[in-house]
């Protein structure tokens, strides 16, 4: 009598259905996830120049009594566009306050820039206290990130602005957002 053994040389369609969609639901699990993750990463990187710009411009006002700018873009090369990184001549400079000129890969998303008063804000000013009107107008700093997604700003605003909690996101607080440019309040300088 002889045995014939069977060989089996692939894989049956359900065992393959079956992977498949194993491999659905990890995917649909994971790729939200990450993309949330880089998103945060982002709005991180947005919240620590936030952080280090802060710290210059204040730092700058203390020791010149004098509002700065500071652009990033090539069309902005020249030393009188980089206040905060590069050396100055007038009176009480003593910096530089940033540790690089910013640039590009200080925003994930595009240029940025410091502004000396709030002029160019969607307002005119900063409703700091979410009461309706400006708080924040005439002279002072803020930094404008260009290219950033509702998502993003609006994780930034949570973080900066986590105590109001009246008016819209969007023009309330230190943050103000519109059509994709995204404004920080810096500092104030009384008028």
């Amino acid at each position: 009598m002889t045995f014939r053994t069977a060989t089996r040389r692939g894989f049956s369609l359900v065992e393959i259905l079956i992977v498949v969609i194993i491999l659905g639901i990890l995917a649909a699990i994971v790729i939200p996830g990450a993309a949330g993750a880089a998103e945060d990463a982002k709005a991180a990187k947005i919240l620590a120049t936030v952080d280090a710009v802060r710290t210059a411009v204040n730092t700058h006002y203390m020791h010149t009594n004098a509002l700065a700018i500071e652009y990033s873009g090539q069309q902005y090369a020249a030393a009188g566009n980089h206040q905060l990184s590069l050396t100055q001549t007038y009176k009480g400079w003593s910096g530089p306050y940033l540790d690089h000129p910013l640039s590009a890969a200080d925003n994930p998303f595009g240029e940025l820039f410091v502004y000396r008063n709030f002029n160019g804000v969607a307002n005119g000013g900063f409703d700091l206290t979410g009461g309706g009107s400006n708080t924040a107008t005439g002279n002072g700093q803020y930094i404008v990130f260009n290219g950033v997604p509702d998502t993003v700003a609006q994780s930034v605003n949570d973080t900066l602005d986590s105590g109001i909690t009246a008016g819209n996101w969007r023009t309330t607080g230190q943050v103000e957002w519109q059509n994709n440019r995204l404004a920080v309040f810096l500092m104030d300088v009384a008028n």
